[in-house]
């Protein structure tokens, strides 16, 4: 069956939903709903929704299907009149019967001791197999913390820092999809230092320079730009929202899920730095300056506050990409202040773009959205909506300056500028000369 595309719009009294099934035997359609569920069914489609507040089946409920567009048009009551139901474009999260749940991605069930060797062995097997990174994740019971073991502490990557062993299956396929040398066994603590070394020694003060102090016109134009007033979950969005695995993530700590926040302050930054020089469209180049501006993508980084996420995302955009020019990187920094100040929706859409254009940008790089970006997306569809505010409060207290980038800007700035200085007046004397 056949998941349809559909939005859900509401107002005090009632909700809408809008689903698109243009194939539908109409003749056969069954849609029925009470308290948190709603069913539709129409051949080759089947969508069961779970709301996050009653609804009620009674005379003042509606269903039309419209042929022009293809699309069934369904007004639900809802039971208690005035209540705003929060989250209904969180595509995900109301696909799913429950709360997101986490639970380690690889669970023991059961007593370790009570498991035969040919149940592990078959284990060991699946493991070995081509799609490792989409295990399906089965229930957890309770509400406890996920428990880490000692060496994912130390070694472990992708979402909440809890895989190993999955690169250095693929060390042969995936190339230089992670700037570590060598990630399995490069400690988590260890990895921003890597980073911040490369970072440091491939920047190239020449562009640099030639960026701040003669850009070009394209430059001048994406200094300009600016970003829409709105950046809310999209139609394509919710085709590919609708799409993601139904899984069960990780029960997170406090610290964890305050670290994994953070990771998006340099995946989104990498996501507002292409926006803007592409003017509020994606380009061939979009997985790339993802990948490379966000350090908790290209070198499995965790952070220890929000400041120390802006500060290495800004220094990759003045080492790695075309424009290295830092009035652009106040301006991208200002950017991703404004998503985050968007909220859940902003974030959502920011994420399905990533995790759209990551999946044909070649390279291996899909794989990142089998490590961290997919379930990224699904966290942050159901985490509690303080996360938002406290990490937008954290960014924008942030003071990002030249210094805090450890690039020694402000010194190759005052050399370049007394270099034209002395050339400027050589030129005056010689000028004078003649």
């Amino acid at each position: 069956m056949l998941t349809p595309t559909f939005s859900i719009n509401q107002d005090d009294n009632y909700l809408t939903l809008t689903i698109e099934a243009k194939f539908a035997n109409v003749a056969e359609t069954e849609i029925e709903y009470s308290d948190l569920d709603f069913v539709f069914s129409s051949s080759p489609y089947f969508l069961r929704l779970h709301l996050p507040a009653p609804v009620i089946e009674d005379e003042t409920g509606t269903a039309k299907y419209e042929s022009d567009r293809g699309a069934f048009v369904v007004t639900v009551p809802k039971k208690n009149k005035g209540e705003h139901f929060e989250g209904l474009d969180m595509i995900t999260q109301v696909l799913k019967m429950g709360e997101i749940s986490a639970r380690p991605l690889v669970e023991e069930i059961g007593d370790e001791e009570g498991r035969s060797e040919e149940e592990e062995e078959e284990e060991d097997d699946l493991d070995a197999v081509g799609d490792e990174l989409l295990v399906e994740q089965s229930a957890h019971e309770g509400e406890e913390e996920s428990a880490v073991d000692e060496e994912s502490k130390e070694y472990g990557y992708g979402f909440g820092w809890r895989r190993r062993g999955v690169l250095l299956r693929l060390k042969d396929e995936i190339g230089k999809l992670i700037d570590l040398d060598d990630p399995e066994n490069t400690k988590i603590d260890e990895r921003k230092i890597k980073s911040a070394l490369r970072d440091r020694k491939k920047f190239n003060g020449e562009h640099y320079l030639a960026d701040s102090f003669d850009p070009d016109e394209m430059l001048e134009e994406i200094l300009r730009w600016e970003m829409g007033k709105k950046s809310e979950v999209t139609h394509d969005d919710k085709e590919r929202l609708k799409e993601l695995p139904n899984k069960k993530l990780p029960v997170l700590s406090p610290e964890d899920t305050y670290a994994v926040s953070l990771s998006l302050v340099d995946i989104l930054f990498g996501y507002a730095y292409d926006q803007r020089v592409n003017m509020g469209d994606s380009s061939v180049e979009s997985s790339w300056t993802y990948c490379t501006l966000s350090p908790s993508l290209s070198s499995l980084t965790r952070w220890r506050d929000g400041k120390e996420a802006v500060q290495a995302a800004a220094r990759r955009a003045l080492v790695y990409p075309l424009y290295r020019n830092w009035n652009l990187v106040e301006k991208v920094f200002e950017d991703l202040k404004e998503i985050l100040k968007r909220g859940r929706s902003s974030i959502v859409h920011s994420l399905a773009v990533i995790h759209s254009e990551m999946g044909v940008g070649g390279d291996f790089r899909y794989l990142l959205n089998d490590l961290i970006i997919t379930d990224l997306l699904l966290w942050v569809q159901a985490v509690d909506g303080e996360v938002f505010q406290r990490l937008h409060k954290e960014i924008s207290e942030v003071k990002l300056t030249k210094s805090s980038t450890g690039l020694d800007l402000d010194t190759l700035e005052m050399e370049a500028k007394l270099a034209m200085m002395r050339i400027n007046g050589e030129r005056e004397v010689d000028s004078d000369d003649e």
